[in-house]
C-alpha cells in the first residue's frame, strides 16, 4: 500500500516523525529501505531521496 501526504518539514524531519507516529499507534517498524542509498551504491543514477518503511500490526 502506498500513502502520499505532502508536508513543509525536511525529508529526514518527515522520515524520523513517520516512525514515531507509527510505533504511536502500536504499529511495529521493520526494516526502512533507504531506496536512493542503494540505488546509489549499485551506480545508478538516482538523486531523489526515497526511504520504503516496512509496518506491521503485531
Amino acid at each position: 500500500m502506498y500513502y502520499t501526504v505532502e508536508t513543509n518539514k525536511s525529508f529526514e524531519q518527515a522520515a524520523a516523525d513517520l516512525e514515531v507516529a507509527v510505533k504511536r499507534h502500536n504499529f511495529g517498524v521493520l526494516p526502512v529501505h533507504d531506496l536512493g542509498t542503494t540505488l546509489c551504491s549499485k551506480r545508478i543514477d538516482f538523486a531523489d531521496k526515497w526511504k520504503v518503511f516496512e509496518a506491521c500490526s503485531p
